[in-house]
């Protein structure tokens, strides 16, 4: 949820607010910042709510243009990662998702490795002591499994330097009910950011922090907190945009955050 990623995210919320808009004031920083803090999940679990965040209709409607497919045909080259072993949210094992959609690939992926049977239990994916879902922190190979995400991200960034890219990285951490799993990714996340903009690789580049939804797995969250069954509804999202004194982006920019 938005409130878990500010209690648990510290370094990635501090990056966040440094550039936050705000329209009564000079925004004389390199970027600006938008913070969302209405409901904009359709729902508290996943397949309801990624449907239209990847093709911009709801799952009862098969005509949506998948997102991948909208950037590569304006010339990007496309990207992603997620440390488990899925199909963009949907389950690997459950190809109908995939068939119900126009589905697109992209140029570049980094998931078959997250499939490892040390790591995946492909029979009984959601044990509590083991793999993606479970309330330890996830190793493969005496690595944090996240390191091996972001380290393909910095490979797909650094081969396409100066080509328009998108590129996706996504993170499974918080997907459990301990809700302490996912502050281990904050400060690596943090350091690649860091690194990309000392490089200058973030100019011109939109940073988007979004989830499917809000706290929801069982754990001790369900017991003692009164916020649950609004927390789960709340999913996180920013946004990152670059700054410009153009008049219509200015307007645009007015028009995020009223709206």
């Amino acid at each position: 949820s938005r409130n878990h990623f500010l209690r648990k995210m510290k370094e990635t919320t501090k990056f966040i607010e440094q550039y936050l808009y705000d329209s009564s004031k000079e925004n004389d920083k390199e970027r600006v910042s938008f913070q969302f803090f209405k409901y904009h999940s359709f729902s508290y679990w996943t397949h309801i709510s990624v449907a239209p965040m990847f093709y911009g209709a709801t799952m009862a409607d098969k005509n949506g243009t998948n997102l991948v497919k909208y950037f590569k045909e304006n010339g990007y080259i496309t990207g992603m990662t997620e440390d488990y072993c899925s199909k963009e949210l949907f389950d690997v094992e459950r190809g109908d998702y995939n068939q119900y959609r126009n589905w697109e690939d992209w140029d570049h992926e980094n998931v078959v490795m997250f499939c490892d049977p040390n790591y995946h239990n492909r029979d009984f994916p959601y044990p509590e002591w083991k793999g993606a879902y479970c309330s330890l922190r996830r190793c493969l190979y005496g690595r944090d499994t996240f390191e091996y995400a972001i380290e393909y991200a910095e490979q797909f960034w650094e081969a396409y330097i100066n080509e328009p890219k998108f590129f996706r990285l996504a993170f499974i951490d918080a997907h459990e009910g301990s809700m302490e799993v996912i502050k281990y990714v904050d400060s690596p996340l943090m350091n690649m950011i860091k690194s990309f903009d000392e490089k200058g690789w973030l100019e011109n580049t939109a940073i988007i922090f979004a989830s499917d939804h809000g706290d929801n797995m069982f754990g001790f969250i369900r017991f003692i907190s009164p916020d649950f069954h609004v927390e789960k509804y709340l999913g996180t999202f920013f946004m990152i945009l670059p700054n410009s004194k153009d008049e219509k982006m200015i307007e645009n920019f007015k028009k995020i955050e009223y709206n």
